[in-house]
């Protein structure tokens, strides 16, 4: 059929011309509803798609900007993923094809309950709920759902807010205050027991009659007002440590000189004429880069521990460079320390037993200064026979490796440290320390 019959045939159905037979009408009519669609419906169409299609991906790309990771969970389809932002995708690893095929991110049967609660209620959930990743890691979140529909699809809400690194905050702010209060509580009672000392003795003195009795009250309080003075200059140093306003300065230093005048500054403290001193110096003269008031410290504390629990026999002092690492120590032979307390005396307000001398911080002290340094420090000790303590630091020589000490061993020295490998030690990567085992430490060896 031509397009002039074409146009006859729809004239003589305009003029109502019933001469056609029915099926020549009815096809007429179906070309010119064909003609109709083509030329005026579908382009309509097109551009009511091409808009919509448009406005869809205009909302997409503002919820996929959105920071919140979201999604929509069909209920119908036993609550699984329809759509989701790329926020869940970035935060919790989605497997996109995974989601496309239906499946869900998450283990599906721990959350499937909460959503038929929140479909039932039509009340809006809120909770701290942990999720299995199909990687099987995980995750701490805080969910919000909530039930929504259009009148013909009904899904639920979902937004998950990853908040495992929030958590972990959390439970360090929770152990910080513990700690804290551990810390008041332990300091109340290492200063009332000096504390009473001096003030108990100070009215004793006061009545007492004999020359012999008042010397011995006033040592006794003399001793009770150090250990308090001790017990604050360390409750500050620590707060100083903690506030990064100890100074951290490296200067050029006489290793050999300044052990001499820490020993002699803590020796006329302690009277031990029964002990002697011994120095495993390999060098005559060493310059070195350090942290003065760092080694200041530390070598106290070593010093003042060795001389405390050792009542005779020897403290031996020493060091050794090898290549840029220097080791020194501190070899006594005191009462010792179990092998359960290694540990143990590196920690705050902890003794070797409650009725040592001092606050139980010294070796926590230490710890500590190097911390931001990548040192170790370690101890090996025998019950009855004596200590090691060690500490190994990065180490800038200017001078004086060529002025060798002849009357020092230094296989000698690498001996006594080579029992570091029976022992334990804290090792710090600059930011934080961890506790080693020696490799030889089951086995067990005499100092």
């Amino acid at each position: 059929m031509d397009i002039v019959k074409l146009i006859a045939c729809l004239q003589a159905i305009i003029l109502k011309d019933h001469s056609l037979n029915t099926s020549d009408s009815l096809a007429i009519l179906f070309l010119f509803a064909t003609f109709f669609i083509v030329v005026f419906i579908n382009p309509r169409i097109k551009r009511l798609r091409d808009k919509e299609e448009t406005e869809n991906q205009f909302q997409f790309s503002i919820f996929n900007g959105l920071s919140v990771p979201f999604a929509l969970l069909d209920v119908d389809n036993r609550f699984r993923v329809t759509y989701w932002n790329k926020a869940l995708e970035d935060i919790f690893y989605v497997d996109k094809e995974s989601l496309i095929a239906g499946r869900d991110f998450y283990d599906v049967k721990q959350t499937i309950t909460v959503n038929q609660q929140v479909f039932k209620t039509k009340k809006t959930f809120h909770a701290e709920e942990t999720i299995i990743l199909k990687s099987g890691k995980l995750i701490n979140t805080d969910t919000y759902k909530k039930y929504m529909t259009d009148g013909v699809h009904r899904f639920i809400f979902m937004i998950r807010i990853d908040i495992t690194e929030l958590l972990s905050v959390r439970e360090k702010v929770r152990k910080s205050k513990e700690r804290q209060i551990e810390f008041v509580r332990n300091i109340n009672h290492e200063i009332r027991t000096p504390l009473n000392s001096i003030i108990g003795y100070k009215d004793l003195l006061l009545s007492a009659e004999e020359s012999k009795e008042r010397q011995d009250f006033v040592a006794i309080i003399k001793d009770g007002s150090k250990r308090l003075y001790l017990l604050i200059d360390n409750f500050l140093l620590i707060s100083k440590i903690h506030s990064n306003e100890l100074l951290m300065v490296s200067k050029k230093t006489e290793l050999n000189h300044f052990i001499h005048l820490e020993l002699r500054s803590i020796k006329e403290t302690f009277n031990r004429p029964q002990v002697k001193v011994r120095f495993d110096f390999p060098y005559l003269y060493l310059q070195i880069a350090t942290m003065p008031e760092v080694c200041h410290l530390i070598l106290q504390q070593f010093i003042q521990n060795a001389f405390k629990y050792t009542t005779r026999g020897q403290v031996q002092i020493g060091y050794l460079l090898e290549g840029k690492t220097l080791f020194w120590y501190i070899q006594d032979t005191g009462i010792g320390i179990p092998q359960k307390n290694w540990v143990k005396i590196f920690n705050r307000f902890e003794k070797i037993d409650n009725f040592s001398p001092g606050g139980g911080l010294g070796l926590f002290i230490c710890k500590e200064l190097l911390l931001h340094k990548p040192c170790k420090i370690g101890v090996y000790s025998r019950v009855g026979v004596g200590s090691l303590f060690w500490v190994s630091t990065p180490c800038t020589v200017y001078c004086g490796t060529e002025s060798i000490n002849p009357k020092v061993d230094v296989g000698a020295i690498r001996k006594i440290l080579s029992m570091r490998q029976y022992g334990i030690y804290f090792e710090s990567d600059g930011k934080k320390m961890k506790m080693v085992r020696g490799d030889k430490m089951k086995v067990g060896v005499l100092l």
